[in-house]
């Protein structure tokens, strides 16, 4: 979130301010010899601006802005009982002219404060005036800076405060979930080290990026979530908790659990292929047609009528497409869209694929955002140690299921085939 001012706005608060800053002033033990609840008079501050001149405008902003702060404070009953009034003067941004105002001010109107100034001259003028007189002098740009102060407070305090409630909110999350509870325990808490934030749009909405260290009575994990509320509870797009002591990797949103290892990669798979030794079972040959039942609709005009029908796997090479799809095994809504096409030796495509559940993949990022891919960027993944089963996953979030055949649980002799129906 970002607090824009321009110019006059800051004179208006910093009026106000220095009002607010000398009336909440009036009740330290220091100043109460200058005004003090016995007194039946109301407490006076001098106000000297430069109400004519070239800053005329933003003196009066200044003005404006100490009687609003005056308002508020006699609305409440004013100050140790007693009521503000604010004397104004015009000082013409001349010391000689804020010198005789403050004169003035102190010893014919009787004010127990002095506040105003503009210029840098006149500041020091006043500055002069106030030790001449006893009187406390509040600074139209010290009452700023300790505005802006207690701005930066108030802003860490808030942002601290969302970034605790969207994370107890996740931690609720994760106490709830029985696969996490079943590796971890319960109850799960939370570990210090949190770290991320929380941002703010114009509208209102705000999202958390949080990594959440949390221990259990089984093991320690760490949450990587990301999540959003509008005026309702927290609500959470991306939630992956991973536990390094177990290498699995659990998605709370769909449910997966994965084999997870961070260096696993760097000293795995450097066995040389080894001669597969075949089960004996009888495996049918699949029976994959490379269609699915569906509802689909074009988006290019050409049919805009859902209907009932079969709709072909992006590895079928269709062609360009349009089209919006409801995937009738699993209830998912897909969208798919060419965004490029050449027509060469071969056909080429650039088609972004949606689909409202990922299936397969670890993470629900791909290429184009939440859960949405184009066609080279599919990838095999699967079991490891033991090695059972492979998967390819295809851009639209479908893929394809392949078992193992042969004999054994490592990688080197593994040998997989498209199991039937094909998934």
């Amino acid at each position: 979130m970002k607090i824009r001012m321009d110019r006059r706005q800051v004179l208006r608060v910093g009026g106000s301010a220095a009002i607010g800053l000398a009336a909440a002033g009036i009740a330290k033990p220091w100043v109460i010899r200058t005004a003090t609840a016995q007194d039946k008079g109301p407490i006076k501050i001098g106000f000297p601006v430069p109400l004519s001149g070239i800053y005329g405008d933003y003196a009066k902003d200044q003005v404006n802005g100490a009687n609003l702060a005056i308002a508020q404070a006699n609305a409440n009953g004013g100050v140790l009982g007693r009521q503000v009034e604010l004397i104004v003067r015009d000082d013409q941004l001349d010391v000689q002219v804020n010198a005789k105002l403050a004169k003035e001010l102190v010893e014919n109107d009787k004010v127990d404060f002095l506040s105003g100034a503009l210029g840098e001259s006149t500041i020091l003028s006043m500055n002069e005036a106030s030790r001449q007189y006893k009187k406390i002098f509040f600074g139209i740009f010290k009452a700023l800076l300790l505005v802006a102060t207690a701005i930066e407070i108030v802003f860490y305090i808030s942002r601290t405060t969302e970034r605790s409630g969207a994370a107890n909110e996740a931690l609720r999350y994760m106490n709830a979930n029985s696969t996490l509870v079943q590796f971890l325990g319960k109850p799960i808490k939370m570990k210090s080290g949190l770290a991320g934030e929380v941002r703010h749009d114009e509208t209102g909405w705000k999202e958390a990026r949080l990594t959440i260290p949390v221990q259990g009575p089984k093991a320690e994990a760490m949450a990587y979530v990301v999540g959003g509320k509008g005026t309702g509870p927290w609500t959470f797009s991306s939630f992956e908790v991973l536990i390094e002591a177990q290498h699995k990797k659990i998605d709370i949103i769909s449910g997966s659990v994965v084999e997870y290892d961070s260096t696993a990669y760097l000293k795995l798979h450097t066995q040389a292929a080894l001669p597969p030794v075949y089960n004996n079972a009888s495996v049918p040959p699949p029976s994959l047609d490379g269609e699915f039942p569906c509802v689909f609709a074009s988006l290019d005009g050409s049919q805009s009528v859902p209907q009932f029908g079969k709709c072909p796997m992006p590895t079928s090479g269709a062609g360009a497409v349009d089209r919006i799809e409801a995937d009738l095994r699993y209830g998912d809504f897909v969208l798919r869209q060419t965004d490029l096409e050449v027509n060469d030796v071969f056909d080429v495509q650039l088609t972004r694929s949606y689909r409202s559940r990922d299936w397969v993949s670890s993470s629900a990022l791909h290429a184009f955002g939440l859960n949405t891919n184009h066609p080279f960027d599919i990838a095999p993944v699967g079991t490891r140690n033991p090695y059972t089963y492979m998967l390819i996953g295809l851009e639209n979030g479908d893929f394809l299921y392949f078992d193992r055949i042969s004999k054994g649980t490592g990688y080197a002799d593994a040998v997989y085939r498209l199991a039937p129906p094909g998934r």
